[in-house]
């Protein structure tokens, strides 16, 4: 199994993922492989004939698929990989996993793009300052709801973290660098900080080349 990733982007919280069921299962870790991907580079002609549509997370399975998008590739994860306890496997809580991948995948990780690449939404530079205003609105709607869903809970699905999480660790360090950032979202900074403090976590970010804060801006 062959996660690309690139430093810093969402497929942090699938490289995670992978790191944590090492963990859980030493004896797999021939078998698992991540490969960091330069972002000046990227993507190159070899990784576009590997992946139809050339972006990260991509996992290449055992039996040479490829999965994108980072609901589907943490939720292969979660099942595949069972002994690490990254996710509930059925019931309500299996729901609520689904619900919240999607919200941060569909929802929250467009809206720091639109803070930051407005391009993207936009050819027409006039229209970037709107883009960017309504992003900051947006962003402060995630970040209250996951609050929010939070509560007082250790974790967002229980006793545990789960791949969830992963996602939310990676969200709550980018909004280090927002005008209302992370922190002021105590129950999202908790979980965050608490990641941040893991040793699986401190080992992914030094492989990635990157520290818990970031750069100042952009998504890496």
């Amino acid at each position: 199994m062959t996660l690309y990733a690139l430093p810093g982007a969402c497929s942090l919280a699938s490289h995670i993922a992978l790191e944590w069921v090492v963990a859980a299962e030493p004896a797999i870790e021939d078998q698992v492989r991540v490969v960091m991907m330069p972002r000046d580079t990227f993507p190159t002609p070899q990784f576009r004939a590997k992946v139809a549509v050339p972006t990260v997370p991509a996992l290449e399975t055992s039996d040479g698929a490829i999965i994108t998008e980072s609901l589907a590739v943490l939720l292969h994860i979660t099942d595949r990989f069972p002994k690490a306890e990254l996710g509930p496997r059925q019931g309500h809580y299996r729901d609520e996993l689904h619900r919240l991948l999607s919200f941060m995948a569909s929802t929250a990780h467009p809206s720091f793009q639109m803070l930051w690449r407005p391009e993207r939404f936009s050819d027409d530079p006039v229209a970037h300052a709107s883009i960017k205003r309504q992003a900051v609105t947006r962003l402060t709607r995630v970040f209250s709801h996951l609050d929010s869903a939070l509560g007082d809970g250790e974790w967002l699905l229980g006793s545990k973290p789960s791949v969830a999480d992963f996602y939310l660790f990676v969200l709550g360090r980018w909004g280090q660098r927002l005008d209302d950032a992370t922190h002021n979202y105590p129950n999202c900074w908790r979980v965050t900080e608490a990641l941040s403090r893991s040793a699986i976590v401190h080992r992914v970010l030094a492989r990635e080349g990157i520290t818990f804060c970031g750069p100042v801006a952009g998504l890496g």
